[in-house]
């Protein structure tokens, strides 16, 4: 069944591309308008199959298969029918809710059966680990969804947020102080949408620093935002640097790294003495 609609996705991204004429043989090359009207027909077919696709979706048994067709063909749709795409995007967060729920109450039951009638445990109990797959397709969900539209990208980071963990901060981040998945998941966010919507990614990047987190996309976001709002681009740069100078740059690896990122590029020049 899996392959089946990867097939089937694979052939109406076929018809929604540009035909390929036979060179062997010297043919009458039809006229614009028939290229428009054989155009027009292939993407009536195309999104016709999409729809099929999207509605037999709903009887796959696995919900990560489930989700994975929907964020395509979001993805597919959005020019087309952006109503519907966001109405996708949707759908697939709330099935990759449904995976982490369903992933908890499994495990649930393996720490309880670990314990005896009167509650102690009879061996050690697993350790809760994300599941991977879930964690995947809401990388994925999120990615796509900000090649389109910045808040609702962040809308779906959050929405899909599974539970907090117990741990504290330091042992999630790990014995280096390496980033969390989420960390690393809103940083990809945060280039991911830098070109989109800068004022928005300069907003989020602002939150992830005082946070104590140096995002590594920081320069661009500060690069895009300069096209659009030169002032607002240099209050960031300001509170970026105040912070790093405020960190140990010897134990922060992000501080350093992001301190050396800004310096690469050199001295910028003011607006009047550039080229």
């Amino acid at each position: 069944m899996k392959k089946l609609f990867a097939l089937t996705l694979t052939l109406a991204l076929f018809c929604l591309s540009e035909p390929v004429f036979a060179q062997d043989k010297p043919t009458e090359q039809p006229s614009a308008e028939e290229l428009e009207k054989q155009k027009a027909e292939r993407e009536k077919n195309a999104y016709r199959l999409l729809d099929q696709v999207i509605d037999e979706a709903q009887s796959l048994r696995l919900t990560e298969n489930r989700v994975r067709v929907q964020i395509n063909a979001a993805d597919m749709l959005w020019d087309q029918n952006q109503g519907r795409a966001r109405s996708l995007f949707t759908m697939a967060g709330e099935g990759i809710v449904e995976l982490d729920r369903n992933q908890v109450a499994a495990l649930s039951q393996r720490m309880a059966a670990t314990q005896d009638s009167n509650g102690f445990a009879i061996q050690r109990p697993p350790m809760p680990q994300r599941n991977f797959r879930s964690f995947q397709l809401r990388q994925e969900l999120v990615l796509t969804a900000a090649r389109h539209d910045a808040a609702l990208a962040y809308q779906l980071l959050a929405t899909t947020k599974p539970p907090a963990t117990t741990q504290p901060a330091a042992e999630q981040r790990g014995p280096r102080g390496q980033m969390t998945s989420e960390e690393n998941l809103e940083q990809q966010l945060l280039a991911r949408i830098a070109t989109l919507d800068p004022k928005l990614a300069a907003q989020n990047a602002e939150q992830m620093i005082d946070k104590g987190q140096f995002p590594r996309t920081l320069p661009e976001v500060i690069n895009q935002l300069r096209r659009q709002d030169a002032e607002a681009a240099e209050k960031l740069a300001d509170k970026t640097v105040k912070k790093i100078q405020s960190a140990n740059l010897l134990t922060n690896n992000e501080a350093g790294a992001l301190a050396q990122a800004l310096l690469t590029p050199g001295p910028r020049l003011p607006a009047s003495e550039g080229t």
